[in-house]
């Protein structure tokens, strides 16, 4: 998820030695943001762990920025239309974020996180539609990068 980001610029594993599946894997991911006037770099911790139909995600960036969100590949059912036509079921991104920072940060940061995540989102569908699953692997088993954390 960090390389469909479209703000981050770098990002490294913070302790390779640790297994994945020990707990979540911890980042430490750079982004290039837009303050007016300001373009400037944010340098910032990042956690992800892996969940049964999506992933887990918890940052700590400056300011006090403090993010916990989940990202989740589900099912949504089929429904009758009052014409009596199924619509058939179908895979749906939901991602839940909460945040917590400064009241006076809260617009620019919700604004920042809408724009970046809706260019994300986007490129993780892209991805699937191409044929990569949700491990970052393409359907006829070879490697991929489209759901790395």
């Amino acid at each position: 998820m960090i390389t469909l980001n479209p703000l981050v610029v770098s990002h490294h594993l913070l302790d390779p030695h640790i297994p994945s599946n020990s707990g979540p894997t911890i980042y430490s991911i750079t982004d290039k943001i837009e303050i007016p006037l300001w373009p400037t770099t944010v340098t910032y911790t990042a956690s992800f762990e892996n969940t049964e139909i999506g992933v887990r995600s918890h940052v700590r960036a400056p300011m006090g920025v403090v993010t916990d969100g989940e990202c989740e590949v589900i099912t949504e059912n089929s429904t009758e239309h009052g014409d009596g036509m199924q619509v058939q079921p179908r895979l749906v991104l939901r991602e839940t974020t909460t945040v917590q920072c400064n009241v006076l940060l809260m617009p620019y940061v919700r604004a920042t996180m809408r724009k970046s995540h809706e260019k994300l989102h986007a490129r993780f569908v892209e991805g699937l539609l191409r044929g990569q699953d949700a491990r970052g692997g393409s359907k006829d088993g070879g490697a991929g990068t489209m759901v790395q954390a």
